[in-house]
């Protein structure tokens, strides 16, 4: 071969008598390939100074099989149990598939200031996971490092970057038409829509449900429970309280329950409560909270399988994947119809 053309996956494959999935699955050090294959295969590679090149980015053939998995702090709070779960599973799906995932836990400070994650560092890893809503400007400068990424449970048009979100508009949407069935016409929402993108769809699809039945938004039963910068605040209850809530969390949903209990409130006879995410406390809470389940497992095997995909294969389009939700039915919602109420 002519030393101006550069080597590929097939002249290795050929020189070698193997496919190219096996040439692949060798230069990565993965299962399915014998010592002797892997070897030769090695050899060749290195008299052909082959380059593993994945677009912009060189892989050589000794990757590191190491995925980082980026998390905001705050979400790795001692209490938090929903991203911890999903981290969870996130690790045990890569192991399934012959990787490691390694956790890079990044402050606010550095997120503010762009600071580069140490995992990020030359060697260490072969592509980055970010799970939870980061700013847009530092998803891009985590783009920028040249990596393949996925984002997980949250999403932004214009970057171009594979993404795996929760259908929170659909599940919201679900779960506010589930209090209307239930003849619930005066619904608040509890949660901060400045926060994520996941707040904001969860909105939308509230407000869907209402549009839907002809009835207005009314700005007083729009509750929040966190400050602009994520912080927990005092919960205020509306002056004229609607008949039941639906909140942008479990977590919210608890809080919220706190407060109408110590404001001389009984849930769900005075006012229901619907929550979003289905974590461990929606079970322990009183009482049982009804909440919009999340399938978290999934959410994890579709980030693993779709950062692979990028690792092989550098010139797949920018992929969304939506995973559906389904309402967990508990004890914190009553059904207005049944004794014919007056619902508004």
């Amino acid at each position: 071969m002519g030393s101006s053309k550069r080597s590929t996956l097939q002249d290795i494959a050929n020189l070698a008598g193997v496919t190219k999935v096996t040439v692949s699955k060798a230069l990565r050090n993965q299962e399915g390939v014998s010592e002797s294959v892997k070897s030769r295969i090695l050899e060749i590679a290195n008299n052909l100074n082959y380059n593993y090149a994945l677009s912009s980015r060189i892989y050589r053939s000794n990757c590191t099989n190491n995925i980082a998995v980026i998390v905001p702090e705050v979400f790795m709070d001692k209490d938090e149990t929903f991203y911890t779960s999903i981290f969870k599973y996130l690790c045990g799906e890569a192991i399934k598939r012959n990787h490691f995932v390694i956790l890079n836990v990044v402050t606010k400070k550095d997120e503010d200031h762009l600071t580069r994650p140490t995992v990020c560092n030359e060697n260490k890893i072969d592509a980055v996971i970010i799970l939870g809503q980061f700013n847009e400007k530092y998803v891009k400068s985590i783009k920028s490092y040249g990596f393949p990424v996925v984002l997980l449970n949250f999403h932004y048009s214009d970057i171009g970057l594979d993404c795996i979100v929760t259908d929170n508009i659909e599940g919201m949407y679900n779960a506010t038409r589930y209090l209307i069935d239930k003849g619930h016409m005066n619904i608040g929402f509890v949660g901060n829509v400045k926060l994520t993108n996941s707040i904001r769809d969860r909105y939308l699809g509230y407000y869907k449900a209402l549009i839907e039945e002809d009835i207005l938004i009314n700005n007083d039963n729009i509750v929040l429970e966190k400050d602009d910068l994520n912080n927990d605040i005092e919960i205020k209850l509306p002056k004229h309280m609607p008949t039941a809530f639906v909140c942008n969390s479990d977590y919210a949903a608890i809080r919220l329950m706190e407060k109408l209990v110590e404001s001389n409130y009984s849930v769900p006879y005075d006012i229901s409560v619907i929550g979003f995410d289905d974590i461990l406390y929606s079970i322990i809470s009183h009482p049982q909270l009804t909440t919009v389940s999340v399938n978290r497992r999934s959410l994890a095997e579709n980030a693993v399988t779709m950062i692979i995909d990028q690792i092989l294969n550098a010139k797949l389009i920018p992929r969304k994947l939506i995973v559906t939700t389904t309402i967990i039915e508990r004890d914190s919602v009553r059904n207005l119809k049944i004794n014919g109420e007056n619902c508004t």
